[in-house]
C-alpha cells in the first residue's frame, strides 16, 4: 500500500524497525571500535594486524 509521504509511512510502521535500528547501531559501533583498534596497532608498529577484542 502506497502512502502519500514518507513521514506517514514511518509514523505507521516505524515501531517495527526500532530493534533493527538498534542492532545496526551496535554493529556499526563494534566495527568502528575494531577499526580504531587496528589503526592504533598500526601506529604502534604492529603492522596493522587486527586482534580480536
Amino acid at each position: 500500500m502506497r502512502r502519500s509521504t514518507l513521514a506517514i509511512t514511518i509514523n505507521l510502521y516505524g515501531h517495527l524497525f526500532k530493534d533493527s535500528a538498534d542492532e545496526a547501531v551496535l554493529a556499526l559501533s563494534h566495527a568502528l571500535d575494531q577499526a580504531a583498534s587496528g589503526w592504533a596497532n598500526r601506529e604502534q608498529g604492529n603492522g596493522g594486524v587486527l586482534r580480536a577484542a
